[in-house]
């Protein structure tokens, strides 16, 4: 409330600042085998070909290394994917250490990562970008993240999911062969990203089945499918095409990244989810109304694990 009030008294309308609230969102991102190779094998000929883990020397300033790691969970969802990060080892401080940098604060490795989100069944949802000393700025996104920008790097949210068990990132020679990187096993991470999306999932209108308006009189009923008018769903199959870029094409085509929604606090199931044809940047999602209590219902969607803003339903007996 504080920093709302001190946007309001700098000039910051009230409404926008609560707008720039309410457009963060948070994806929590969990790595599985996760492996530094560091860069201690001078001769090409000598890098990726031992078969058993390798043990590197100590970290040198000015050492080069690459982390990769495998995406398996975004806010608690199964996912899949791979994270990538290029790291140059310098520490920096005030007071440095043998092998340290000096500067005006304390600051770790200087890295650049990349992170291509998968969704379970192994479709590509999209990737960002960031890069710099932690935390890091996100600088891109592709495909669902089109337009990003945000913090990597964020304190985990209370509502965040339960923590794996954790296992360090094992440093290796970049003498092993990366492609026994799974079954030579590595180290877990979880990663916090903040983001301002482009877009968020909008409903902005409700229908019945024969395109009537769903209304206060005629509201949804439990068990009913309803037709769903909705923005920032993002790109159509197979993910390439930002939207509002052109027209959507009919027949029609499904949404790329995976979609869910809930009325209620209820799961409703998805019945599909496609660029309405002809429209540019709106969408058709059919849902089944869940089995709950009659009275306004708050409907919300979520795409590329991005919840979107919520829409009141209103459902009878």
């Amino acid at each position: 409330m504080k920093s709302v009030l001190l946007c309001c008294l700098m000039g910051v309308s009230c409404a926008t600042a609560f707008a720039q609230g309410e457009n963060r969102v948070t994806l929590v991102v969990d790595v599985d085998n996760a492996v530094t190779y560091r860069s201690d094998v001078i001769d090409p000929a000598g890098r990726g070909t031992t078969q058993t883990q390798t043990a590197a020397p100590p970290n040198r300033p000015f050492t080069d290394a690459l982390i990769v790691g495998d995406i398996v969970a975004v806010n608690g969802a199964p996912a899949r994917g791979l994270w990538t990060s290029r790291v140059f080892a310098m520490g920096f401080s005030p007071t440095p250490a043998p092998n340290f940098g000096v500067a005006d604060r304390a600051s770790g490795n200087l890295a650049d990562c990349k992170w291509e989100f998968l969704d379970a069944d192994g479709r590509l949802i999209g990737a960002l970008y960031d890069s710099g000393y932690f935390p890091h700025g996100v600088t891109a996104g592709t495909g669902a993240f089109y337009g990003f920008r945000g913090q990597m790097g964020s304190p985990a949210p209370r509502n965040a999911p339960p923590l794996p068990p954790q296992r360090p990132i094992r440093v290796a020679s970049m003498s092993e062969d990366p492609g026994r990187r799974r079954a030579l096993g590595g180290g877990t991470s979880r990663i916090v990203f903040t983001l301002i999306p482009a877009e968020r999932p909008e409903v902005t209108h409700a229908y019945h089945e024969d395109h009537s308006p769903v209304t206060a009189a005629r509201p949804a009923r439990p068990g009913e499918v309803i037709v769903l008018r909705v923005t920032g769903l993002g790109s159509l199959v197979p993910g390439n095409l930002p939207s509002g870029t052109e027209p959507f094409p009919d027949p029609p085509v499904e949404v790329n990244s995976p979609v869910s929604a809930t009325v209620a606090g209820q799961n409703a199931q998805v019945i599909n989810k496609i660029g309405w044809p002809g429209m540019m940047g709106t969408y058709r999602v059919d849902i089944r109304v869940p089995a709950i209590s009659p009275g306004e219902a708050s409907l919300q969607l979520t795409a590329a694990w991005v919840p979107g803003l919520v829409f009141q339903l209103p459902v009878g007996n």
